[in-house]
C-alpha cells in the first residue's frame, strides 16, 4: 500500500513507517546550523563580537559565531552551546532570540546547509575571549 493510501485509511503508526521507508530518499537533506550576531552597546555605540575562523572555508576571515547543530538538539541549546565554545560567553534563554533563516543553495560550499540566526544581546560587563 502506498503512502497516499495510508494517509486516509491506515492506522497512523502504519502511515509514519510507510511514510519513512517510501519518502526517505526522495528529498535532499540539509545540514542544519546556527549562527549568532552577538550584539553589546559599549560607551553608547553598537559593537558586533566576530571570531576569527580557524580552520576552511574562510580560514583566517572574520565571522559571526556558530555551528552545527547536533542530533536531538535544540537550536537554543545549539546556539548556546557554539558562542560558549567560541567566545566563552555564556548565554541565558533571554538574551537569544531567532532573527532570521537562510537557505540560499551554494551559500556554503561544503555542503546545503540551512543555517538560523539569532541576535544575541550580551551586558556591558560581557567579555569574550574570542
Amino acid at each position: 500500500m502506498t503512502v497516499r493510501n495510508f494517509e486516509q485509511i491506515g492506522s497512523e503508526k502504519e502511515f509514519l513507517e510507510t511514510y519513512r521507508e517510501e519518502l526517505k530518499d526522495k528529498y535532499e537533506k540539509p545540514s542544519v546550523t546556527v549562527d549568532s550576531v552577538l550584539l553589546r552597546y559599549h560607551e553608547g555605540q553598537p559593537q558586533v563580537l566576530l571570531i576569527k575562523r580557524k580552520t576552511h572555508p574562510f580560514k583566517d576571515c572574520y565571522t559571526l559565531s556558530g555551528g552545527f547543530v547536533e542530533k536531538d538538539e535544540d537550536l537554543d541549546q545549539a546556539i548556546r552551546r557554539q558562542v560558549k565554545k567560541e567566545t566563552n560567553v555564556n548565554l541565558t534563554e533571554d538574551q537569544i532570540e531567532q532573527l532570521i533563516t537562510v537557505g540560499t543553495p551554494g551559500r556554503d560550499p561544503r555542503l546545503w546547509v540551512i543555517t538560523v540566526a539569532y541576535l544575541c544581546y550580551l551586558k556591558t560587563t560581557d567579555e569574550s575571549r574570542a
